[in-house]
């Protein structure tokens, strides 16, 4: 087999990141869905069997290589959730042309010099003996696996964490006759504005406007001259109203 034409499929693999670029760029749904599904079930599997010289029926190579292409494709959002790096359909489809990029440049290097990798024909053993495939696709599995039990499990404490939430309280001032403390805390995230609307006993309600920082508390003393029940009401943030009430005697 001559050196151009072991090549030929690294040099495919570098025209199809192209073609799916230029998918993307022109807006060709004709161009990029085709190419885009080929390198996320295909394409970066078979060149990483051409390159590792794995042999053996081309049946077996092409399962072989649909599987760790699909492996790879769920791996990428599952390590980018893990190290925090914001996902999307862009990162993920651009990591997996880079992976199918550089496994295209290897697998032309070894043809330039010489070594490609040549699959096994029918009936002879390949470089690689099944055990050893088997062993490869353990190995896959495992640390797929394991990315996403660790993707998982720091994708639901972030959640946890991370509670849109607008906490409001109202407590009685230790030591001061019919006083209490009105709060608000902002755990949403980011700054919100609020309007507060307090009513005291015998006296008319009263407005103001406050605008919180993320991860940060206002509070406000309030005494009434009489008892009864003051009550205060707050307008804004992810529930968009909040009221609560304490009685005086």
């Amino acid at each position: 087999m001559s050196r151009a034409r072991a090549g030929g499929p690294a040099v495919a693999a570098l025209v199809l990141c192209a073609l799916y670029a230029v998918g993307v760029v022109a807006r060709l749904p004709l161009v990029q869905v085709p190419s885009g599904l080929a390198l996320a079930g295909f394409v970066p599997g078979w060149l990483a069997l051409r390159v590792a010289g794995v042999g053996g029926p081309a049946g077996r190579r092409a399962a072989l290589a649909v599987a760790g292409s699909l492996c790879l494709s769920m791996a990428l959002p599952l390590l980018a959730e893990l190290f925090d790096v914001p996902a999307s359909r862009g990162w993920t489809v651009g990591a997996l042309c880079l992976v199918t990029g550089t496994l295209a440049v290897i697998d032309l290097i070894r043809c330039r010099r010489g070594a490609p990798g040549r699959p096994a024909t029918p009936g002879q053993p390949g470089r690689a003996s099944a055990p050893t495939v088997a062993a490869v696709a353990g190995v896959v599995a495992a640390v797929v696996l394991g990315a996403s039990a660790l993707a998982v499990a720091v994708h639901s404490e972030r959640r946890a964490d991370a509670a849109v939430i607008t906490q409001v309280g109202l407590t009685p001032t230790p030591g001061a006759s019919r006083t209490v403390e009105l709060s608000l805390t902002n755990r949403e995230g980011r700054p919100v504005s609020y309007v507060v609307v307090v009513e005291l006993p015998g006296s008319q309600p009263a407005s103001d406007y406050v605008t919180v920082p993320a991860g940060r508390s206002w509070t406000r003393t309030l005494t009434a001259d009489r008892a009864g029940t003051v009550r205060a009401r707050i307008s804004g943030g992810a529930a968009g109203r909040y009221e609560v009430s304490a009685v005086l005697l």
